[in-house]
Formats: C-alpha cells, structure tokens, sequence
C-alpha cells in the first residue's frame, strides 16, 4: 500500500531501464565461438523517453486538482464523543512537480490545541488511481491512500485504507475510507469514516472554503 516507500518512481523506474539498457549496450562481443553479448536496441530507449513524457504530462485529472490551489478556510468536525468537537484552520494549497500533484500545508487549532497537518494529493497516469498522503501533529504515523477512485462525475474520489488503531495496540489496524468532494471552485469537503467490528461510522467532516 505505501506507495511512498517503492521503488518505482517515474525517475528511478526509468533510470534503471537506462541504466541497465546502457550495461547490456556496452557488454564485451562474445569470445570466437561464443554469441555477441546481447545489445539492447536504441527503439527501446526512444519508448522509455516517449513513456517518461506521456507520464510527466499532466491531464484532466491533475487539472482538477490543481485548479483548487490556493488558500482555504476551513472547519472541521469530528465525532469522537457523545459531543462532536469542532475546529477551524486554514491551509495553503499548492500545485507542485509540474502540476502532477499538490501540497496541503494546514494550520489551525483541534481541542483548544495548535494544530498542523501536511498532505500530497494526485493522479497515478500508470495505474488510472488518485493517490494521497496525509501526515499531521496528532500522530507519528502517515496514512497512504493509494487506489482512490472517482464517481461518473469525476469530482467525489474515495479512497478505502488501512490505517493504524492505537485504541486497540501498537500493531492493530483498522478499515477506513476518505472521500473528497469538489463540489465547485469554492467549495470542497474531505470526509472520513472508520469500520469497527463491521459497522462504518463517519468520524469526521473538513469543509473548505475558498478564502477571498
């Protein structure tokens, strides 16, 4: 799942397609008797460049997600209690690497406490999956949504996790899932839900809004 930690980025993935065609490229020629060494064909090469491009390129997936950069108020309810607690906040989106992604830096405040969250957001050209990552102040963990699909509208995406459980121990995971919806230009949500002993419960709701 944590597509963070493998090692096939586009950089590295292609590299060592270059790499390696580059070694086999250069192999000695066989001793009398013996085959060639085998010599990679330069078409190769010219189909990894065409595969970088194609996957370096953004499309209208990335578009809709970068066309919500910006800065954003937002509030943020959570259901943890028999009273739901609420906080305010606000985050600075940014559209990074080429506009294949974008960057939440979020401030604010939860139970009376500072706050502060960091989340990646994009589009997997490879896989036809939205990916997102999220890290923040309450936790040493990160969560890693990493096969988010979209609805016909192409703007609710949802993505099903496995995220730690410390209620239940160091090592216990729990089922979650997070759906984002851009409702409009101004406007979008992020809401999150947790499976325990089979039932889903929504746990909490982040309303953004577009600052003026």
């Amino acid at each position: 799942m944590r597509t963070g930690y493998r090692i096939g980025s586009g950089l590295l993935f292609c590299a060592a397609l270059l790499v390696g065609g580059a070694a086999k490229a250069d192999q000695p020629k066989g001793k009398k008797g013996e085959a060639p060494a085998a010599r990679v064909p330069d078409e190769n090469r010219k189909k990894v460049f065409e595969m970088m491009q194609q996957m370096m390129t953004p499309d209208e997936h990335h578009k809709l997600l970068t066309s919500h950069a910006g800065t954003w108020s937002s509030k943020a309810t959570f259901y943890m209690g028999p009273q739901p607690i609420e906080g305010t906040g606000t985050s600075e989106v940014t559209a990074i690497n080429n506009g294949l992604f974008t960057e939440e830096k979020h401030t604010g405040t939860f139970m009376g406490m500072p706050f502060s969250g960091r989340g990646l957001l994009g589009y997997d050209k490879l896989r036809g999956k939205y990916v997102w990552t999220w890290c923040d102040s309450m936790g040493s963990w990160m969560i890693f949504g990493n096969d988010g699909t979209a609805d016909a509208s192409g703007k609710v995406i949802t993505w099903n996790v496995t995220e730690p459980n410390p209620e239940e121990g160091p090592t216990a995971t729990m089922q979650a899932k997070y759906v984002m919806n851009f409702e409009s230009d101004a406007k979008y949500s992020f809401t999150g839900y947790h499976t325990v002993g089979g039932k889903e419960t929504k746990v909490m709701e982040i309303v953004y809004t577009r600052a003026k």
